[in-house]
């Protein structure tokens, strides 16, 4: 009898464990969906903005460009929510690269068209223990660019104001609880605006500044099935959905740039902020599954970076060097970015 009663408690104590160790993969399948970090995917703004033709404005831009590049992230860090400078362990070695091609087409002397596809590759060096730890990564083309431009210059300020798309391929996770992290926007739409200003002090040196919104569009589907659902759900549903939003994002750059013969050497500074993340319309909408989610949801996050390169103008074509390091922020990535850009004017 005594031999039952134990084999029967370590039955209750084992079946306890295995719904525990469910409920914590369940915890961190929630927050793998929707508390992504700030960091700016894509191709780096501040790049963009430091490469058009600064101190050599003109008032209308060329017929055709074609525009290649790449980036390389080397991990260095995070900031936390206190913001301080923490290494993570379970995310701390991220390795992001990209590289992408562009077209620019004039539609008239003020209106051009354009579309960016860039491949992007994660990795990352996992050393926790919800998952084997080992190198995982991710390979693919995501987040097609496609924008509409409007550019004027009135003595000596050129402006230039865009609005596009990110129009995603494919989801960026074959699946939520995957400790690599995600290409480019993870599967979702951004609808976005874009306004760069460059002020011309002389033939020399001039200050630039753009500011950006990204709005990124909500997403619902299935956030838990099969056995986590119904253990969320007490027996009564094997599938939790909801509509994740996972917050807007707004971006600063400014800096100033000095040109020595056909060399442009720049300094600058950047912005990054991403606002908190929502799940609604969940099904079941029981006060368990409801605590669950919003306690597992990213908050608002920013990041500080400080960015620095050097460009050579061709009669026809321009390129060069860009690198970017966070140094400041509020549960966000740090990384040392080196990107470079060049491109050919067809006239």
């Amino acid at each position: 009898m005594q031999l039952l009663k134990s084999s029967f408690a370590k039955m209750i104590y084992f079946s306890l464990a295995m719904k525990k160790r469910l409920f914590i993969h369940i915890w961190f399948l929630i927050t793998a969906i929707v508390s992504l970090q700030a960091q700016e995917p894509g191709i780096p703004s501040a790049l963009y903005t430091t490469s058009g033709s600064v101190l050599s404005m003109t008032d209308s831009m060329p017929p055709l460009q074609i525009t290649a590049g790449f980036y390389h992230t080397i991990p260095l860090a995070q900031f936390n929510n206190q913001g301080d400078w923490t290494q993570q362990g379970d995310a701390s070695d991220l390795y992001r690269t990209a590289i992408f091609f562009a077209l620019r087409r004039s539609l008239d002397k003020h209106f051009t068209v354009g579309i960016c596809v860039p491949w992007y590759r994660t990795s990352l060096t996992y050393h926790g223990t919800k998952h084997p730890p080992g190198n995982y990564g991710i390979s693919q083309v995501s987040d097609i660019r496609l924008l509409l431009a409007y550019h004027f210059k009135t003595g000596r300020f050129l402006v230039s104001s865009e609005i596009g798309t990110n129009v995603p391929v494919g989801n960026g996770l074959g699946e939520a609880l995957h400790p690599a992290f995600p290409p480019g926007e993870n599967g979702y739409w951004t609808l976005w605006g874009k306004t760069t200003a460059w002020l011309k002090i002389n033939g020399e040196m001039a200050l630039y500044g753009m500011f950006s919104y990204d709005f990124i569009t909500p997403r619902s589907g299935a956030l838990v099935e099969g056995s986590g659902a119904l253990l969320l759900s007490d027996s009564t549903t094997d599938v939790i959905q909801g509509t994740i939003h996972p917050g807007d994002r707004i971006t600063l750059n400014a800096g100033i740039v000095r040109r020595f013969s056909n060399n442009e050497i720049f300094l600058g500074y950047g912005f990054l902020y991403k606002s908190s993340a929502f799940v609604n319309n969940l099904i079941p909408d029981d006060e368990r599954t409801i605590n669950l989610v919003n306690y597992s949801i990213s908050h608002r996050s920013l990041l500080h970076t400080v960015h620095s390169g050097c460009f050579h103008n061709w009669k026809q074509m321009k390129g060069g060097f860009m690198i970017q390091m966070g140094v400041g922020g509020n549960g966000s990535w740090s990384e040392f970015l080196l990107s470079g850009i060049i491109s050919y004017n067809l006239k």
